[in-house]
Parts: C-alpha cells; sequence; structure tokens
C-alpha cells in the first residue's frame, strides 16, 4: 500500500478426502438410523454370524461410499494480516487472522475392521456377575448370556457420519519497538478458538438411575438399544475450544556472540 503500510489477504479452499480401508473392510454404527454400515464390498469379509443380520446394511442404500463418512465441501479459509510503521521504523503493529483445517481422523479405518462385522472379541468376568440361572460364558458358547439371536451384542466403533472437518480460527495483534544496545521489545494479544473438535462420546451408555449400571440385569438396562452393547462409543466432532492469552517478548539480538530471548504469557 505504501513504505508504512503492507497488506495480505487471500481465500484458501481446501478438501481433505475422507479415509477409507482398501478392501472396504469398516464398518460404522450410526445411531440416527440405530444401524452399522458397510460399505457394499464389506459383506464378503463378515464372520458367518453375522451374515444377513438386520441390524448390518450397506453404505449406498444411505447415501455413502467406501469412505461411510459424508464429504465436507466447506473448507473455506480466508488470511488477513496487516504490518503498519507509524512513527518510523523502530517501531511496528502487526495484526493477522486466519481459518486453517485440519486433516480427517483416521479413527474409523483403525478400530472399524477389528469389530462387528468382521471381528469379534469377549470379556470373561467372574461368574458371580451373571443373573440367577445364568450359564457362565465359554469359548464353546460365548455368548450363554447374550440376549436374540440377531443381536449384536459386542463392541461396535462409530464415527458420526456427518463429521465436520476441524477448524481453528487464529489471530493476533502485535506490537514491536526497537531499542538501543540491539534490544527489542515485543507485546502480543493472542487468540484461538477450535471448532468441530473431535471427542469420544458413549452413544449407548447406560441411562442414570438408582441400581448402579453394573448391578442391572438386561430389562433393568434402559440403554438406547439394548440390541447394541454400552461400549457402543467413538469419535464425534461436536467439541469446541477457546484460547487468549498476551505476551511479553525482549530479546537481546546476537551481537559479540551474545544472544538470548525472555518471554511471559499470561492465558
Amino acid at each position: 500500500i505504501s513504505s508504512k503500510l503492507t497488506i495480505n489477504y487471500g481465500m484458501r479452499w481446501e478438501y481433505l478426502g475422507k479415509y477409507y480401508e482398501k478392501y472396504g473392510r469398516d464398518a460404522n454404527y450410526d445411531i440416527s438410523i440405530d444401524k452399522v454400515v458397510v460399505p457394499s464390498s464389506g459383506p464378503k469379509y463378515f464372520l458367518p454370524q453375522f451374515a444377513n443380520n438386520p441390524y448390518i446394511i450397506l453404505s449406498n442404500t444411505v447415501g455413502l461410499g467406501q469412505g461411510l463418512i459424508h464429504p465436507d465441501w466447506g473448507d473455506w479459509g480466508p488470511r488477513f494480516g496487516i504490518a503498519y510503521q507509524p512513527f518510523g521504523q523502530k517501531f511496528v503493529i502487526r495484526a493477522g487472522y486466519g481459518i486453517y483445517y485440519a486433516s480427517p481422523s483416521g479413527f474409523l479405518n483403525g478400530q472399524a475392521g477389528l469389530s462387528v462385522p468382521y471381528n469379534i472379541s469377549y470379556s470373561y468376568s467372574r461368574v458371580s456377575s451373571i443373573g440367577a440361572g445364568g450359564t457362565p460364558p465359554s469359548f464353546v458358547n460365548p455368548v450363554a448370556t447374550g440376549g436374540a439371536a440377531g443381536n449384536l451384542l459386542s463392541a461396535v466403533s462409530t464415527v458420526y457420519p456427518y463429521q465436520d472437518d476441524t477448524s481453528a480460527q487464529i489471530w493476533n495483534l502485535t506490537l514491536e519497538q526497537q531499542l538501543p544496545h540491539n534490544y527489542a521489545l515485543r507485546g502480543s494479544y493472542v487468540g484461538n478458538k477450535g471448532t468441530h473438535e473431535e471427542y469420544n462420546p458413549y452413544l449407548n451408555a447406560c441411562v442414570p438411575g438408582p441400581i448402579p449400571c453394573a448391578a442391572r440385569g438386561p430389562a433393568q438396562q434402559p440403554a438406547f438399544d439394548p440390541q447394541f452393547p454400552t461400549s457402543a462409543g467413538g469419535v464425534a466432532t461436536w467439541g469446541n475450544s477457546h484460547y487468549e492469552a498476551v505476551e511479553a517478548e525482549l530479546e537481546h539480538r546476537l551481537v559479540n556472540g551474545l544472544f538470548f530471548n525472555v518471554n511471559y504469557t499470561f492465558g
């Protein structure tokens, strides 16, 4: 703009693709439809007991591809920066703002192939935890205390299928002053706001009540869907964060082999 004023600005758009497993051995429990969604090539890798299970559907029936997550086309990132020297060359005001995006999580592909319907694991506990008349599970009959034959009483992984890419708004305002004897002083106000951050919800958790969850029988366990285990958890991009701070910095530039930098942050 002038010898005293510099402005930089721009707009960036990016698409961060979703991970998917090469052979389609993915699965995602979608709580909005109460089903486990798998790619169209997934069923040939199912364990036999999950063939034709009514709780498992193909991704193309709900408008999804192999990645099992809807694409996010809205990653627009404006960038703006300014530097201004109002009183000569020894004092400068700087400010900036931008929106930045993070790559999507690989959690779905890292976990989904390890659980239903491609693999299954069992946890054996003490016999006293089984209700009256129950039979302890064994390797011969691992679902001895399970429910109906059509259920999925095993841990399932879930990623919110409409998850947005994580974004961060970052801004700063900085004042810089050159001092005698090769010193420089800098004071800054900085901040960032995170949106659509990942966290781990338990979507089918036990509903609080007078009886502890661990002590309830199936009829006393009012979960979202009793056909799924309380370990139905995973990743959703529903988190947010906020950070603001002021920073002070004193710097002695390298002269005669001496350099140091002192910083203080209050946030």
